[in-house]
């Protein structure tokens, strides 16, 4: 009988997207019945020392560089293309130096992981499973090639396929949701649309990004109280003590704007699984929550500025499928309460919530039982997910 090797979850920790997505597999791994597969899980700051721990302090500092407005934004771009190696297609050095002294001990096992750089640093070592939870897929995720990708979507899948051919296993796993969420979603979505086809107070959540910038958080604030003026119900998940935190204090909302404050991925998972399925609509940025509008039937407004190189693919994605507006000025968060009536009224907020279901939801159960298979030697059960190409 074969003896099953478990698996190494390596997270990047940078942001809030990247280790949700792989917290969600491993989780889901963990609480099955092949618990025993989750042998290892580790940040890069519990395996780096020395110059690769502080470069990876450089680049948590260099996502952050990109939520302190346009000249931040622009910088933070530049230097991740840099970093992926994007600049002249070159192999980067980066990733060498980030796994010195680390990486060679994952050497043959197996490892999963959620980021780009992650794939670049391991994958001259490690067997790399690169857990890619978005919808989009931006260059720079195409410069290293893991042993197997999971992606939401065909469309997903498609663009690692072109890059990488049969060389690399795509595994079309279904968009990745709170796990909270999956069970509740068909009769959270039927009170959703009869809220929304009535004439009662409708009730939106505001979510700001991980680096909480603060052109977000402006819009936030001001969409906030509009909703407020025009009687509506706030739910504001917000970091205690961050910028959006702040800004709803200093405005004195947070008397009529029920708030939600989180110091953990954890506070902010279970505050989100016990309120989200009384929300109406939602305002954040095109990034991780993007699989609620296109999944859960939750129709979406979209923060400007675009930060990062998901953003502004998520963005259009979004408008293309009929989940979602923009919410892009300031006079446009000023006017937004009036706004949602209208939309309410004409019934776009309905047709939104109902162009938005339909894709499964269940992608870190898909994921999990995917690595099980594979690792109890029954590939060719999980084969019904692999993505082998078009025609």
């Amino acid at each position: 009988m074969r003896v099953r090797e478990g698996y190494v979850f390596v997270s990047s920790e940078i942001g809030r997207g990247h280790p949700f997505y792989l917290d969600g597999v491993a989780d889901s791994l963990a609480e099955s019945e092949f618990s025993d597969l989750v042998c290892a899980r580790h940040g890069v700051f519990d395996l780096s020392r020395g110059p690769a721990r502080s470069g990876w302090r450089a680049v948590r500092a260099l996502y952050r560089l990109g939520g302190l407005g346009a000249v931040g934004k622009r910088f933070y771009e530049a230097v991740r293309g840099v970093a992926t190696g994007r600049a002249e297609g070159r192999s980067p050095s980066l990733p060498r130096f980030l796994g010195a002294g680390w990486a060679r001990t994952l050497a043959g096992k197996p490892v999963v992981v959620d980021h780009p750089l992650l794939v670049a640093t391991l994958s001259p070592w490690a067997v790399v499973w690169y857990v890619h939870g978005e919808v989009v897929v931006p260059p720079e995720c195409l410069r290293a090639r893991p042993f197997a990708v999971f992606v939401p979507l065909a469309e997903t899948a498609r663009e690692f396929h072109r890059a990488f051919g049969n060389e690399t296993r795509v595994y079309v796993t279904g968009l990745c949701v709170e796990r909270g969420l999956v069970g509740r979603a068909p009769s959270a979505f039927e009170e959703r649309v009869r809220r929304l086809s009535g004439t009662g107070p409708l009730t939106a959540a505001l979510f700001g990004s991980g680096a909480e910038p603060t052109g977000h958080v402006r819009l936030l604030a001001l969409a906030a109280r509009s909703l407020r003026e025009c009687g509506q119900r706030v739910f504001a998940f917000a970091r205690e003590g961050g910028r959006f935190h702040r800004a709803l204090s200093s405005g004195r909302l947070v008397r009529d704007v029920e708030l939600a404050l989180f110091r953990t991925r954890k506070d902010l998972e279970n505050d989100t699984v016990r309120l989200l399925p009384c929300v109406d609509v939602l305002v954040a940025p095109a990034h991780e929550r993007t699989a609620w509008a296109l999944g859960l039937g939750l129709p979406m407004f979209v923060l400007s500025p675009d930060i990062g190189p998901f953003a502004p693919r998520n963005r259009q994605f979004l408008l293309a499928r009929g989940v979602a507006e923009e919410l892009r000025s300031e006079n446009d968060a000023r006017v937004f309460g009036r706004r949602l009536l209208v939309l309410r009224e004409e019934g776009r907020l309905a047709r939104m919530a109902e162009a938005g279901r339909g894709l499964p939801v269940d992608g870190f159960r898909v994921a999990a039982e995917i690595l099980a298979l594979v690792a109890s030697g029954r590939e060719e059960e999980a084969e019904k997910w692999r993505f082998r190409g078009e025609g």
